[in-house]
Order: C-alpha cells, then structure tokens, then sequence
C-alpha cells in the first residue's frame, strides 16, 4: 500500500512539474488537426472550379471528415487507453500527414473522399 502512494505521488510530482511542456506538446499536437477543419474554406470553391463536382458533394468530404473525427473519440479512448497517448498521437500525426499529402494529388471527387475525409478524419480523431 505505501508503494502505491509513493508512486501515485511520485507521478504528481512529475506531472506539476511539466505541466507546461505537456500543454505545449498538447497543442503542438493539435495543430495540423486544426488545419485540417480551418483550411477546408479554402478548397471547395477551386475543387469545384476544376470540375470534381458541385459544391454540395463537395462539402460532403468535409462532412465525412467532422463525423469520423468525432464519432471516433470513443473508440480512440479505448485505444488511448490500450496502447498509450504518445503512440496514438504519432499515429494520428502520420495519418494527417499523408491525407494532406495524397489529397493534394487526387483527381476525381471519391480519392478527395478517402484521402480527405476518411483517412483525414480518422487521423483527426
């Protein structure tokens, strides 16, 4: 029992003393995630104008996008709490990374779908 508390005590410790560094990761972190929402009223006027489709599907991806990132917390708590928070945040990091990448590149209205909205918001989340 006094093992317990020594170490419950010892992780206090530790946490108050990098609380500011933990809050700065957490935002670094969340950083391309914001991108990912914020930036999105800059495409769909030029994803239009290049003939990917009207403007209603075209939101749908970003629809798609904020229900993935969303409905996902609970499914992403318990992977959290399986394999920790520094691998799901890599991993969240690494999925973000390659939607931007390969969403750049799409041509047609359903690659912009996967890359953007499912892959995207699978990450974000």
């Amino acid at each position: 029992m006094a093992t317990a508390a020594a170490s419950d005590r010892t992780t206090t410790e530790w946490l108050m003393r990098w609380r500011w560094w933990i809050l700065v990761a957490a935002v670094l972190a969340q950083i391309p995630n914001a991108n990912m929402q914020y930036a999105w009223t800059l495409f769909p006027s030029h994803i239009v104008k290049d003939g990917l489709g009207k403007l209603s599907r075209v939101q749908e991806v970003f629809a798609l996008f904020v229900l993935l990132e969303t409905w996902l917390v609970p499914f992403d708590g318990w992977l959290v709490d399986k394999f920790g928070p520094r691998l799901l945040t890599m991993a969240g990091g690494v999925l973000i990374g390659i939607s931007w990448v390969a969403a750049s590149t799409v041509q047609t209205l359903g690659g912009l779908l996967f890359w953007y909205g499912v892959v995207g918001g699978i990450g974000a989340g």
